[in-house]
C-alpha cells in the first residue's frame, strides 16, 4: 500500500494490472485459470481536498479517508454528510484505523524520502571529492592508466 502523493498523471485514476505467463526458459504452460486469481488495482487519489474532486464517488470518498491534513472527526463528518455513510461506532473505528494506517504510511514515506535525499547529498559530496582527487592526480602527471590500475585494486 502506498499512500504518498501520486505523480500528477495518476491523480484521479483507476488502473488494473494483471498477470500473464511468459516462458523464460523451457515451454511448460499452466492453464490461465491457475494464475489469473490476482489482479492489482491502482487507485490514484487526489490530494487537494474539495478542489480536486473528480466526480468518481469512490476516488473522492477514499481521498477524504486518506487525506493526511484532516482529523478523523472531520473525515467522519464529511463521510456522513457528503456520502451518506452513517457513522456508527463500528464505522467510526474503521475510519480511525484507516486514518492511522494513512498517517503511518505517510510518515514512513516521508522518512524514506528524507533518508534518500540525505543519501543523494552524501553521494554527490563523495563524487565531488573523488573528482577533485582525480584532477589533483592528473595535475601531478599521473596517467589515466595508472589511476585506473589503482582504482581496480
Amino acid at each position: 500500500m502506498f499512500t504518498g502523493i501520486p505523480a500528477k498523471k495518476f491523480v484521479n485514476t483507476i488502473n488494473r494490472y494483471h498477470f500473464t505467463e511468459e516462458n523464460i526458459l523451457g515451454s511448460a504452460k499452466l492453464p490461465v485459470s491457475d494464475y489469473d486469481k490476482a489482479d492489482v488495482i491502482l487507485v490514484g487519489l487526489h490530494t487537494n481536498g474539495d478542489e480536486g474532486k473528480c466526480g468518481n464517488e469512490m476516488i473522492d470518498m477514499l481521498s477524504v479517508v486518506f487525506d493526511k491534513e484532516k482529523e478523523a472527526k472531520e473525515k467522519q463528518d464529511e463521510l456522513e454528510h457528503e456520502y451518506g455513510i452513517k457513522m456508527t461506532r463500528e464505522y467510526s473505528e474503521v475510519v480511525d484505523n484507516m486514518c492511522n494506517i494513512s498517517k503511518y504510511y505517510t510518515q514512513e514515506s516521508d522518512e524514506a524520502r528524507k533518508d534518500l535525499d540525505e543519501a543523494r547529498k552524501n553521494l554527490d559530496e563523495a563524487v565531488k571529492k573523488a573528482e577533485k582527487y582525480l584532477e589533483k592526480l592528473r595535475s601531478l602527471g599521473v596517467s589515466e592508466k595508472e589511476i585506473a590500475e589503482v582504482m581496480n585494486n
